[in-house]
């Protein structure tokens, strides 16, 4: 799912902002965050330190890829290779 920090630019305040269908618009100064809902959030540029996603399916914040998924029941291992002469 869609994640990103938005950091304020005069303060320490932090907000998170998450949703399935999240996306982020950069136009005439503002940072609009929308969803298939509508608008979520929106800053203005002078107001904002950084935007930075952190979401784990994103591939700059998991450069391996989307979380590795573990199987639902065991499995059992396989059969040990035997020693080469």
């Amino acid at each position: 799912m869609p994640r990103y920090v938005v950091n304020a630019a005069s303060t320490e305040a932090s907000v998170i902002v998450e949703s399935p269908d999240l996306h982020l618009g950069i136009t005439d100064g503002w940072a609009t965050f929308t969803d298939d809902r509508g608008i979520l959030l929106t800053v203005p540029r002078e107001h904002l330190h950084s935007i930075q996603r952190i979401d784990q399916d994103h591939p700059a914040t998991n450069p391996d890829g989307p979380p590795k998924q573990e199987p639902a029941t065991p499995q059992a291992d396989p059969a040990p290779t035997p020693p080469r002469p």
